[in-house]
């Protein structure tokens, strides 16, 4: 079976451009490719130092068109562009972690002047009217729902050697004073740029007082910030609480099967719902559409993640570690949870201290459960490196979801960081391979001096972080492990001492890889 991503890898881009070339008949082009663009050039072109460019969005489903049709355009016209080499790149253009100054660019063409730029935006606009792409953030659309995107920027200048050693592009002001030219998520020309457009001011947005979204929730403060698009903390004015946005930008995140970050935030909302009745999870409040991009709000949970509460060191820890006590009682909820979570026959696929929030009263909430499915289902590949079972680490880029074995070694993998502020990562055993449990035998065993919670519960990480899925602990007998040696009077006062943070930005840990 071919999977999706040597679908993505083949030389379709390459073949149709060096056809669009071949249908010309003009010999005077020069096709460069490199790691990541390939650049068309006519032989008598001349790259002015900086002005405006053109930007054509596309998705990796959408891409073979729009180079086909707007190659043509430009080569007509006789305009150097470059375009993503091949269709891993454009997937790669759209993932959901890519710059967000950057996100979406496919092509770039390099008019020779202000006429040739309008010219070719137009005519680019008018052959793509019924193609997808994203929004990008850096540019202005030609118009409200084109690809066809423009900024200004450097063209063929050379990039200029700062004083702190590194080489950066720069813009030139008419009076010979430089400013860097930044790709920000925003568009925002030079004040002294001037229009390409007769009568159409280019002047950079200003950020309105407050954001409302679907008439209802006041955005007060953003979480994070992604290319497929943000999550923040808004108020919700019909009830005067706070609530979680997350916001899914049309097309990004897009795949060959034709689904993007809004089908992904839809699925989130259904899982909601599923896991609504066992109250381990936020609830869901709205799932609502404007201008284009789908918005899911939900509870806001108080607390924090469990990375940011490990990283913090609660005062019960002696030395930097859980007294026995207490981490067999927070494993015994950490392990209750999962269960609940597993009765619903899901494997979440992301199970992970970045998305759990430990409450207040350092009780464990499930976030973030867009990648939830039924085992077997067919569906890109989701894992978060260290917490990703072998046989998910090693699985084609789409094809069956793994059984709810995967689960319980990303379950392993949360209590050894529960009990260590560490994450389990393996580099690379090349020569010669040892067993990943020897390996996590050794591991544990040279942590464990001085972390007695961790020598007391190795055996139960052991177990849940077998190689082979069929030889993993279950959860009835990680609980009755647990309940073996839990202490007749635990000490659970182990609050992480941390101010009410809710569901505050994650911290620069392993994050998912789709």
């Amino acid at each position: 079976m071919t999977s999706a991503r040597s679908d993505l890898d083949q030389p379709i881009l390459l073949d149709l451009m060096k056809a669009a070339l071949d249908r010309t008949g003009n010999g005077n082009w020069r096709l460069r490719t490199g790691d990541f663009w390939c650049q068309v050039i006519p032989a008598d072109h001349c790259f002015r130092p900086q002005g405006w460019k053109v930007h054509v969005s596309a998705t990796p489903l959408s891409a073979p068109v729009v180079l086909t049709r707007c190659a043509m355009v430009l080569i007509r016209n006789g305009c150097a562009f470059k375009f993503a080499s091949d269709l891993a790149k454009v997937h790669t253009l759209v993932e959901r972690t890519y710059s967000r100054g950057g996100g979406g660019k496919f092509i770039t063409a390099y008019p020779a002047d202000d006429e040739q730029f309008r010219q070719i935006a137009a005519e680019l606009d008018e052959a793509t009217l019924d193609l997808h792409g994203p929004k990008i953030l850096s540019d202005r659309q030609l118009r409200p729902g084109s690809i066809v995107h423009y900024r200004y920027g450097v063209g063929d200048a050379r990039p200029v050697l700062t004083n702190d050693g590194s080489f950066v592009s720069v813009l030139i002001a008419p009076d010979g004073t430089t400013v860097p030219d930044q790709r920000r998520a925003w568009f925002s020309p030079p004040p002294w740029a001037g229009s390409p457009f007769p009568g159409v001011t280019v002047a950079a947005p200003t950020a309105p007082d407050a954001v409302q979204l679907a008439d209802r929730f006041i955005v007060r403060r953003a979480v994070r910030h992604a290319n497929k698009g943000g999550v923040y903390v808004a108020t919700d004015t019909g009830h005067g609480t706070d609530v979680i946005i997350k916001h899914a930008r049309r097309h990004m995140g897009a795949s060959l099967d034709g689904l993007d970050s809004r089908d992904y935030l839809r699925h989130e909302a259904e899982m909601l719902d599923a896991f609504a009745p066992l109250r381990i999870s936020p609830r869901k409040i709205a799932l609502f559409e404007q201008q284009g991009d789908l918005f899911l709000a939900e509870e806001l949970v108080p607390g924090v993640r469990l990375e940011q509460w490990a990283a913090a060191k609660p005062g019960q820890r002696a030395g930097g570690a859980l007294s026995p006590a207490a981490a067999i009682e927070l494993a015994s909820r950490l392990v209750e949870v999962f269960a609940t979570a597993q009765s619903t026959g899901l494997v979440l696929r992301d199970f992970n201290p970045n998305n759990l929030m430990v409450t207040p009263d350092n009780e464990f909430r499930l976030i973030d459960l867009e990648f939830a499915v039924l085992p077997g289902e067919n569906v890109p590949r989701c894992l978060t490196l260290a917490y990703a079972a072998p046989e998910q680490a090693e699985a084609p880029s789409f094809g069956p979801a793994p059984g709810q074995e995967a689960d319980l070694y990303s379950l392993g993998a949360t209590l050894f960081y529960l009990l260590t502020g560490t994450h389990p990562l393996f580099p690379a055993d090349v020569p010669p391979r040892r067993h990943l449990g020897d390996r996590l035998a050794e591991l544990l065993s040279l942590m464990a001096p001085g972390n007695a919670a961790l020598a007391d519960l190795a055996p139960l990480i052991r177990g849940l972080m077998d190689e082979v899925p069929g030889h993993r602990w279950t959860v009835a007998r990680a609980s009755e492990f647990l309940a073996g040696r839990a202490p007749a009077s635990p000490d659970v006062q182990v609050s992480a001492r941390l101010s009410p943070a809710r569901a505050g930005p994650a911290s620069p840990g392993p994050r998912p890889i789709t």
